[in-house]
């Protein structure tokens, strides 16, 4: 009896213990907020609920850090002193949340998909590279990231199959509409800017929370194709009858449908808004694919897209579109007059091409001293002063050319990799278009479209910036899903399968059952 008093006083005392220590915690932390502005508190509240949702729900945390992810930039230098990257945090909570949910179920194999398989073949190339790079922790930081692509995608698939995707895309369209409204706002009603900005009619580019406008482009052409598609197929499920019914039932009936459509628009409107020749161009090059394999018959599409095309270069000649806009996309032909950039004078109105020319000069210098393996991934602002051009002593980052970039820090090698990848991308994608599932082969063009956009904008700059690698990745995860709904992940897995019994025929030993239980185990 005493021994079992003794636990009792023993559990109350370390009872309320446990009560005090709580009790100082929350007593410091309330001091805190008192000295805190309200809006600091605001935040800290706000970020606290979004931490505590992003561990116990990773697809909401998910949800979070493709919506917060653009705001980067914007948040290193509103806390200039405190840099704080709300993306990562998410993401790295979400992550963490999704693993102990797995740990916890038991269930830990990692969904496999063959968009990820050729993606991990550039990474550890990357990886290879950074034997002999000048700054491996520079190098370390830029794995991490192209890690995070895959991490993303495979979190992506693995949600869809709880059927969780809903949230990822609904955060993918907000993150661009939020965007998208921030960078209307500095273009028409601000009234003011940066001067670097400034356009006709005393505007200013947009460039919502990125601090530049080109990679702002660059991101609204990745949100306008899937958000298009996204309408077209709610609109293909509505019944004809309810269309002619009236647009005012349509809308109330379909109220996904018409957000989808707004935001299609605004995202249209501040890639416009953006003056970003990179982005446009590369939104031309989308919308000539998506129309080209749009309809069954691939004539009809070129020939529309050929229309179309005449139609504006039309309307250019006879001056009905905005004339600032015309002149700086006709600017683009500079980049053909590319020269050796150490004579050539600098001036204002050409800054942007010349900039960009002596980059790439420097990338090719860095790929020609390092061709195998080049100067270590995430190493060319590094490097840069060793190959720079007499004019230009800083650099910029990157090469303003991801493929120059990817041949200066990971070599012949990297780039062959790279390329490999996005190839798988892109015919993978073309074998979902196939399929007569409505609502995916749908889905499909869209991605098609931000392929297309982002490998032809990366012609002149780098986008795997301010996080947009996590939306990447977050669309990489959508074609895996896609490719696992329309069987094409299934029959790509099936064909490797049956490529290793070919070759056990011809007395190479790979054990046939282990191949095909493999297979049906990833699926």
């Amino acid at each position: 009896m005493v021994y079992r008093m003794r636990g009792v006083l023993r559990r109350a005392r370390g009872f309320g213990q446990q009560r005090l220590i709580l009790a100082a915690i929350g007593l410091f932390l309330g001091l805190i907020l008192i000295w805190l502005p309200l809006p600091w508190i605001a935040g800290l509240i706000i970020a606290s609920i979004a931490c505590g949702v992003a561990v116990l729900q990773p697809a909401f945390g998910l949800a979070l850090a493709l919506v917060f992810g653009p705001g980067k930039a914007l948040a290193w230098e509103a806390l200039a002193l405190i840099p704080v990257d709300p993306g990562q945090i998410l993401i790295a909570l979400t992550f963490a949340g999704w693993a102990l949910r797995r740990l916890a179920e038991r269930h830990i194999v990692v969904p496999l998909s063959p968009v990820t398989a050729p993606l991990l073949v550039y990474v550890g190339v990357g990886a290879i590279s950074l034997w002999g790079a000048v700054d491996p922790i520079e190098g370390l930081m830029e794995l991490f990231k192209w890690l995070q692509v895959v991490a993303v995608a495979v979190i992506v698939l693995d949600v869809s199959r709880h059927g969780q995707l809903t949230w990822i895309v609904a955060a993918a369209l907000l993150s661009g509409v939020l965007q998208a409204g921030i960078g209307l706002w500095q273009f028409e009603l601000r009234g003011t800017g940066p001067a670097a900005f400034e356009v006709a009619d005393g505007r200013y580019r947009a460039y919502g929370t990125f601090e530049q406008p080109n990679p702002f482009g660059g991101f609204m052409g990745l949100v306008w194709p899937p958000s298009l598609t996204v309408a077209i197929a709610n609109l293909r499920r509505t019944p004809f009858g309810e269309l002619r019914s009236g647009l005012t039932s349509v809308i109330s009936k379909h109220f996904i449908t018409s957000s989808v459509v707004g935001v299609t628009v605004i995202t249209g409107l501040a890639l416009f808004a953006s003056y970003s020749r990179g982005a446009w161009i590369g939104s031309l090059a989308a919308a000539a694919i998506m129309l080209t394999f749009w309809p069954q018959r691939r004539w009809q599409g070129i020939t529309l897209a050929a229309v179309i095309l005449t139609i504006l270069m039309f309307l250019s000649g006879v001056g009905w579109l905005p004339q600032g806009a015309v002149e700086r996309l006709a600017s683009i032909t500079e980049f053909a007059k590319a020269s050796d950039m150490r004579g050539v004078e600098i001036t204002t109105s050409h800054f942007s091409v010349i900039e960009r020319i002596a980059h790439w000069q420097a990338a090719v210098s860095m790929a020609k001293a390092h061709p195998w393996l080049g100067v270590g991934l995430g190493n060319f602002e590094v490097a840069y002063q060793d190959f720079r051009l007499v004019n230009w002593q800083y650099g910029l980052g990157h090469a303003h050319n991801i493929y120059l970039n990817v041949a200066a820090e990971t070599g012949m090698i990297g780039l062959a990799a790279y390329l490999y990848f996005w190839s798988v991308v892109f015919i993978l994608t073309l074998r979902t278009l196939a399929t007569n599932q409505v609502w995916e082969r749908t889905l499909a063009f869209g991605l098609l479209g931000v392929w297309t956009h982002l490998c032809v904008h990366n012609l002149v700059d780098n986008l795997f910036v301010n996080n947009v690698h996590l939306y990447i990745g977050a669309l990489l995860g959508l074609l895996s899903v896609l490719l696992e709904r329309t069987g094409v992940a299934r029959r790509t897995l099936q064909r490797k399968a049956e490529d290793h019994a070919r070759l056990q025929d011809k007395g190479v030993r790979v054990n046939r059952v282990m191949v095909v239980d493999k297979v049906q185990r990833s699926i």
